[in-house]
């Protein structure tokens, strides 16, 4: 018979011997991962923000060509806006400008000013020593791109939007008392900025995803509950299927 101390005795050498296995390995996989991994993580954000920032004129990034499109029409929107304000003999064209010019530079100040990926941000990586505070600084800029994409597509954003054409509207309805103007108003408002949010590029997005599931193990499933719903045929009718 074995007694109770020697079982005890076993079962913590036991626990000792497991736990320092388990915190050598640990060690050893961190050491070996802290450095070939950082390595790899920092060259695929390379990658990344090359692909991402290229800036020629006929060979521009999707995201470089989408920033500077939509900046050249609110700049010109604004500034022309001031010009027939202060320049054109008819009132109403004078007061739809004066309001575009307003409306506009909203526009203008989002995009000067919240760059997916801001240069000075681009030079201070670009310039640092491979580690572990490069790698921080490089997943802290790719993440502030992903949420400017998902910021630019926002219920919060969509209903700000609307908020503002539709006071430019009011403005021009009575304001100027000019109904139908002031519908216009509105709709070419609302038309520029829902082509302006549908066209967003999603590349910060999709690179955030290979990212996390290469060097995390995350998967970021986000699908609309639409493409979990499935109808299936029965033989007196139909079935419906939902998944989660």
């Amino acid at each position: 018979m074995i007694g109770v101390g020697a079982i005890i005795k076993k079962i913590l050498k036991f626990s000792i011997s497991l736990f320092l296995l388990l915190s050598t390995a640990n060690c050893f996989s961190y050491r070996e991962k802290g450095e070939e991994n950082i390595s790899k993580q920092i060259k695929f954000l390379e990658r990344t923000f090359l692909k991402a920032s290229k800036g020629g004129f006929l060979l521009s990034s999707d995201i470089v060509r989408w920033e500077r499109n939509y900046t050249a029409l609110y700049s010109t929107l604004t500034l022309g806006g001031l010009f027939l304000h202060f320049t054109s003999k008819s009132r109403a064209v004078s007061f739809n400008a004066g309001l575009t010019a307003i409306q506009s530079t909203f526009g203008t100040w989002d995009m000067v000013f919240n760059r997916f990926y801001p240069e000075i941000d681009l030079k201070r990586f670009s310039g640092m020593k491979d580690g572990h505070k490069k790698l921080k600084l490089g997943e802290a800029i790719l993440e502030k791109a992903y949420e400017r994409e998902v910021s630019l597509k926002a219920r919060s954003r969509r209903l700000t939007a609307l908020t503002i054409n539709l006071l430019g509207g009011i403005a021009v309805w009575l304001g100027d008392e000019r109904p139908m103007g002031g519908v216009i108003q509105f709709l070419v408002g609302t038309l520029i900025f829902e082509a302006q949010r549908s066209s967003v590029p999603t590349f910060a997005s999709q690179s955030r995803r290979v990212y996390k599931g290469l060097f995390y193990n995350q998967v970021d499933y986000r699908e609309s509950i639409w493409k979990k719903i499935r109808i299936l045929p029965l033989k007196n009718g139909l079935s419906l299927n939902l998944s989660f």
